[in-house]
């Protein structure tokens, strides 16, 4: 099987960009382990200024967001995944859009090959085939990053879909 990272798209430059999540992170203390401490109860957050207009269908950071069409695919996928309802106000043109913060399950797949930076960050991840089997969406337990993991099925039904600004990224995997 083949697994991807779901990453927003650098190339779409005007992409918006919510304000104040870091402090959704901070009260409540977000790890990887914690998020499930968060209630289900919508959070507003403004968007920069500065920031683009084009609302893109995968905001990686500093939370994974995701939009409703986006939302409604991978629960296809795998129906438990958390998702808190995010709405992003833009007064100035007056405009809310609902978004999602992404919570996919934790999945202890990390192969023996992967390889680790001396801070503890990935250097080079590759996933174990037999442990992540019969998962679509997750992310990987034990590492720092937040990078959400689709298989190949769910990356095809996402790029034959068009949806706008994600990415995938390949990893290997044994």
């Amino acid at each position: 099987m083949e697994y991807f990272i779901l990453n927003q798209d650098e190339q779409v430059t005007e992409a918006v960009k919510p304000l104040g999540i870091s402090g959704l992170v901070k009260d409540y203390g977000l790890t990887t382990e914690s998020w499930e401490s968060l209630n289900d109860l919508p959070e507003q957050f403004y968007l920069d200024e500065d920031g683009g207009d084009e609302y893109v269908d995968f905001i990686a950071a500093p939370v994974p967001l995701v939009s409703s069409r986006l939302k409604e695919l991978f629960q296809k996928f795998d129906a438990r995944i958390f998702f808190k309802p995010v709405v992003l106000a833009d007064p100035k043109a007056m405009r809310q859009e609902l978004y999602w913060l992404i919570n996919p399950s934790s999945c202890d797949c990390i192969a023996a090959q992967s390889e680790f930076n001396k801070d503890g960050t990935v250097k080079h991840l590759v996933i174990d085939q037999h442990k992540a089997e019969g998962r679509w969406i997750f992310k990987v337990a034990g590492i720092m990053e937040h990078w959400i993991i689709v298989n190949l099925g769910v990356a095809e039904a996402v790029l034959r879909r068009e949806f706008s600004g994600v990415r995938f990224i390949r990893v290997d995997s044994i």
